[in-house]
This record gives structure tokens, C-alpha cells and sequence, in this order.
């Protein structure tokens, strides 16, 4: 990497999608909506300065409860719900996200139950429900360091269970998501009470899915319609009936729509049941989840409207998503995520959405009930540029953007000379890694050049990233003694002191060249620690040339972390090995990791313990001396 100025297009980024439930309650002597399937609903996560640049994957897992429905929760009492570490939930600070069912029932007066991310004041609802009504939901919930979210209700009293169904994170590999346009794997069926049904879903005909097993989790749409009884309709990966999670909870007489997100289980299906009475249930596939590295990855964006209207009765009303607020341009998004709310109809129905005009891919996402507000966040794929809203009667719509998927091409990326500024980078990759450097530290990159690639890197779907040289001469170095946080006895060659400011200060120069030629203040950083570059002899030196190089890439990372930046080093295990000795002070350390002579190698390395001990975010395979690929872990 010190001979060829580079860039990175890394297109494997992992999906962070979040689903949230509501209940609409038809009122008195309104007769129930015709059936439809709900897209989600869907509550966003919350977005963090880090959303766009980290790739957060998905891990589904055998359902099982956080929280039972034993105690009542009051108003006004929240109460804390831990996380790390509970079954196979990572320990704290390892995680980002929870997939959760949330079901409110026992509920005194009519309530919304929300979900708080610890260390914030920022609420998440999840579910609605009325008086003396079950009603349930499901979201992707972050979870910060300490691992625990806090679970709280408006109003009254209710009951709460939650259960885990998947978590996101950026430190292991994980599933990517794939949009599908909505797929039947169960037709309009009468259920009895106690009736279950397995659905097919890996290698389902006419859906779209997969039938090599790589099918881990699906996010699955379901509708009660005409229940005779007030039911709940679980669903549970098959083989595994003790996990079953709730997927809508329906009232009597009205026609209720829910979703699930859940892992695949034995022969590649799930099954739903119902509890009580009879009901006509119906299913739909919105998308997948799978270890194919070609998904799409999630991107929250602050809620910015796109639709404010009353819809005339069965008009398509048509609205431009893709290139709006900050949104890329069409083609390089598969689907948005929605907030959506309907005013009070005069008459119950259904709003539907389709990426094209009287389409063949209508997705029925809300029923709408007479002279009631419903809102919900929901997920819509996207073809083009626009989409389309339909409603069967004269209702009032506010439509919201909250996030987007980038669409990935492949799973690996091109690494190609950057000093040559042969050509734009391809607008298809996910984001790109420019390097700040010529090889060496406190030698500049081409300017012209850095700046052009930082320009094609700022349109592709996620930030960019940088990367800077790093070496450690010693005392011959003209920029040795040049001052720093840290004490530096010149005279000592190798001086641990120095070192450490020698690796403060050029990073503090590769950050100052990108900011002047065009990088943003914000972004990974990368430092590139690699023996063609000198460094102090671990073998031959005496143990001070070791502390020094240690102290070196501490000084870089300090830098970077001070300043704001999230740093991490590339090398590969046997450089890391020579140069640092592998040292407990670096063991947090992110990588991006080289030396695979294959994609499939590459990918495994991603699976294990990285090199310093830290997350694997990035690993590379070659092809030859100037080709190289990156996959995102």
C-alpha cells in the first residue's frame, strides 16, 4: 500500500432496518376495512453522526422475552430493561440495536407504549392500544454502551412484554437486506381457533427469495381480517414453537394488520398460528435478509416531509423521493422507509403505495379506519425516482422520509490508482477510502487528485473514509522533535515520548491537507501500519524500539480520537506481529485487515478475531500488485 496512492470503494454495507406496530380500532357501528398487508409499520432508529459511514449488520436469533407481562407498568415510572449479555445477546458496548416485539395489554385507559435508548432522552414509540385492548408492535431499538433500553407507557397502566427476535452490530458480520416486491406466502386463509400453517419461505415459487439457504430472517407482513373473536396471531421460525413471537394482535370484528421479523427456521419456513376464533390471515414477504454480501445497506436521515395532501378516492398521487434532501439519485436506492399518517376519513378503507403508476406491485401498507388517526413509518421499495400513493376513500396524508437503503452492487469493492485520476468512481460502490498520503508520513497525496476523488466519494451513498502512511524513523527523521503533547527526550533514539508525537503530529498534518483539499469534518480514519516503511527493530533493537512504534500509532490514533474522528489501522497479522509485538494497549483497536489471497478468505477473516484484538470493520484480498478488494465485515 505505500507505492500506489489508492482508493477504497467498499460496497458491503449491512442493514439496519427497524419496524415499529400500530393498532387502528374501527369505532363503534363502522364496519371493518377491507383485508390488507401493513409494510412494517416501521420506527426508525435514531440517527447518530456515525449512521452513514458504519455498516451495522443483522443478526437474527431464536425469539425469546427480555420482559414479561407480569407487572404492571404506570405512567410516569419507567422501567429499565438489560440487554447485554442475555442469552445470545453480545456483552455491553458490542451492540447497537435490538429487534423487539413489544405487546401492550391489561391497558386501564388508551396508551402508546415507547421505548428509551439509555443515556437519552429520545423515545421510540412502538405500539398503540386501546382500553382494555392487546395491541402489538415490533422495532429495531438502539441500545447504547451500558446495553440496557428503559420501556415506558403514556397513560394509565398497562402491561408490557418484550421480546428479542435479532440485534445490529458493527463489530461482527452479519446479515445484509434485500427489498422484495411484496410476495404472497399465504393467500387469504380461514384459520380456526388453535389453527397453525407453515409458510415456505426459502425457495417459495413467484417470490423472489432464494433457494440456497443463504435466507437467515425475513421481515413478514401479515393481516387479520373478519376475526370472530379478540386473537393474537404468532410466528415462529418452524421447529421452534416455544419461540413464538406475536405478530398481530386483533380486536373482534376489526380488521388489523401487523408484522414480524424473524429468523427462518427448519426446511426454510415459519409458521403462523392463531389463538382464538376464526380469522382470515394472510401473509406477504417485503424482503430478507441473507449472507449474500450484495444486500443493501440502511442509512436514518432526520424526518424531512415529502407529501402533505388530501388523496381524491382511488387517484394516484405521485411524489418525488429519490435526489430530495439529501437522498441520492435514482438507482442507487432499493427502498425507503416512511413516516406516514392519515387524518380522520369519513369512511374506513385502505392507502397503498407503488413504485410505478397502476402498477402490478401495489402494496397495500395501512388500513385506515373511519373518523381515526393513524400513523406509522413503513417501508416502500423504490424502482425509480418517484412513488406512488392511492387511497380507496378521500383521506388526508403527511408523508415523511426517515432513512434509505443503498443499493450494492457487488460485496467487494476496486482498489485502483488514485494518483492517476484515470476516472470518476463509480457511482454504483457503496463509499470509498481516499488516501491523504504519498506513502510516506508528512508527505501530501497529489492534491488535485485527492481532491477530485473526494468529490466522487461525497456522491456515493455513504461518507468517506481516509487513510494516512505512518512510520517510525527515530531520531534520523527531520520530523522527530517537532513538539507534541507528550515529553521527548531527543537525545534517545527511539524515544517512546517522541514517538508518540511524531505519530500526533503527522496525523495532524494528513487531516489538515484533506480538510484543505476538500474532506468533510466528520469520517473514519485509517492508519496504515506496514514494514515498507521503517520502523524500530523488534528483533535486533532493544525494547524501546518496540515501545516507540506502539507509541507512534498511539500518537496517530490520539490525534484522530481527540479531534473527533473514529480511527482504526490497516495491516496485516504478521506486520502487526513484527512491528508492535501485539501489545494490550492497541487490543480495541479496529481493523481493516489485509493479507487474504481470495474473497472467500477474506470473508472468513471477517469472522474472526481481528488482528489486534479489536472489531474487523474492513478486510482485503489481492488480485495483483495494483488490484486489490475490500469487503466490509
Amino acid at each position: 500500500m505505500t507505492s500506489l496512492p489508492r482508493f477504497r470503494l467498499t460496497l458491503c454495507l449491512a442493514t439496519a432496518l427497524a419496524f415499529a406496530g400500530v393498532t387502528t380500532a374501527a369505532p363503534a357501528g363502522a364496519g371493518p376495512p377491507a383485508p390488507a398487508v401493513l409494510v412494517g409499520p416501521i420506527a426508525p432508529i435514531q440517527p447518530t453522526a456515525a449512521s452513514p459511514t458504519t455498516a451495522s449488520a443483522y443478526h437474527p436469533v431464536t425469539p425469546f422475552a427480555v420482559r414479561s407481562a407480569k407487572a404492571r407498568i404506570a405512567a410516569g415510572h419507567p422501567v429499565t430493561v438489560p440487554l447485554a449479555g442475555r442469552k445470545v445477546l453480545p456483552g455491553a458496548g458490542q451492540f447497537d440495536a435490538v429487534t423487539v416485539a413489544v405487546t401492550v395489554s391489561d391497558a386501564s385507559r388508551a396508551t402508546s407504549a415507547s421505548l428509551v435508548e439509555t443515556g437519552t432522552s429520545t423515545a421510540i414509540r412502538v405500539v398503540s392500544a386501546a382500553a382494555h385492548r392487546r395491541a402489538t408492535g415490533v422495532a429495531v431499538m438502539p441500545v447504547g454502551p451500558a446495553g440496557k433500553i428503559r420501556a415506558r407507557v403514556s397513560a394509565g397502566r398497562a402491561r408490557l412484554r418484550i421480546v428479542v427476535t435479532g440485534y445490529q452490530s458493527t463489530g461482527l458480520p452479519g446479515e445484509t437486506f434485500h427489498a422484495l416486491a411484496p410476495a404472497t406466502v399465504l393467500a387469504a386463509h380461514r384459520f380456526g381457533v388453535g389453527a397453525s400453517r407453515r409458510l415456505t419461505i426459502v425457495g417459495a415459487p413467484r417470490t423472489g427469495l432464494p433457494s440456497n439457504g443463504q435466507v437467515a430472517a425475513v421481515a413478514l407482513a401479515v393481516s387479520v381480517a373478519r376475526p370472530s373473536a379478540t386473537t393474537a396471531v404468532t410466528a415462529y421460525p418452524h421447529g421452534t414453537p416455544a419461540a413464538a413471537v406475536t405478530a398481530v394482535s386483533a380486536h373482534r370484528g376489526v380488521t388489523t394488520s401487523g408484522a414480524a421479523i424473524l429468523a427462518v427456521g427448519s426446511h426454510g419456513q415459519v409458521v403462523l398460528r392463531n389463538s382464538r376464533g376464526h380469522a382470515t390471515i394472510g401473509a406477504k414477504v417485503e424482503g430478507y435478509w441473507t449472507t449474500d454480501p450484495t444486500g443493501s445497506s440502511f442509512h436514518p436521515v432526520r424526518p424531512a416531509p415529502l407529501l402533505k395532501a388530501s388523496l381524491a378516492p382511488k387517484e394516484s398521487h405521485r411524489v418525488r423521493v429519490a435526489g430530495r434532501h439529501g437522498l441520492p439519485s435514482a438507482g442507487q436506492i432499493t427502498s425507503v422507509a416512511l413516516s406516514i399518517t392519515t387524518g380522520a376519513p369519513s369512511q374506513s378503507g385502505t392507502l397503498a403505495v407503488e413504485p410505478t403508476a397502476h402498477g402490478s406491485t401495489r402494496t397495500t401498507i395501512l388500513n385506515t379506519a373511519a373518523h381515526t388517526h393513524v400513523t406509522a413509518t413503513v417501508l416502500a421499495r423504490l424502482t425509480g425516482s418517484t412513488l406512488f400513493f392511492t387511497a380507496s376513500h378521500r383521506t388526508p396524508v403527511s408523508v415523511s422520509v426517515v432513512g434509505w437503503y443503498a443499493a450494492n452492487a457487488t460485496g467487494t469493492d476496486l482498489d485502483a490508482s488514485a494518483g492517476s485520476c484515470a476516472g470518476p468512481i463509480a457511482a454504483t460502490n457503496g463509499f470509498a477510502v481516499v488516501r491523504a498520503t504519498d506513502g510516506q508520513p508528512y508527505g501530501s497525496a497529489d492534491a488535485s487528485c485527492f481532491a477530485t476523488e473526494t468529490l466522487d466519494a461525497k456522491q456515493l451513498p455513504a461518507a468517506p473514509e481516509f487513510y494516512l502512511n505512518l512510520a517510525d524513523p527515530g531520531k534520523e527523521s527531520s520530523h522527530w522533535d517537532q513538539g507534541g503533547p507528550r515529553a521527548c527526550h531527543v537525545t534517545t533514539n527511539f524515544d517512546p515520548g517522541c514517538g508518540y508525537d511524531y505519530g500526533y503530529l503527522a496525523a495532524k498534518q494528513a487531516v489538515a491537507f484533506a480538510r484543505a483539499n476538500g474532506a468533510p469534518a466528520a469520517g473514519r480514519w485509517w492508519v496504515d501500519v506496514e514494514p515498507d516503511n521503517t520502523w524500530g527493530n523488534p528483533r535486533s533493537g532493544p525494547p524501546s524500539h518496540v515501545a516507540a512504534n506502539v507509541a507512534d500509532i498511539q500518537g496517530a490514533l490520539g490525534y484522530l480520537d481527540s479531534h473527533g474522528y473514529p480511527a482504526g489501522v490497516y495491516t496485516e497479522t504478521l506486520w502487526w506481529e513484527q512491528i508492535t509485538g501485539v501489545p494490550p494497549a492497541l487490543s480495541h483497536v479496529p481493523v481493516w485487515g489485509g493479507g487474504a489471497g481470495s474473497a472467500a478468505l477474506a470473508r472468513a477473516n471477517c469472522k474472526q478475531v481481528s488482528i489486534t484484538g479489536g472489531p474487523a470493520l474492513l478486510v482485503q484480498w489481492f488480485t495483483s500488485a495494483a488490484v486489490d478488494h475490500d469487503i466490509a465485515c
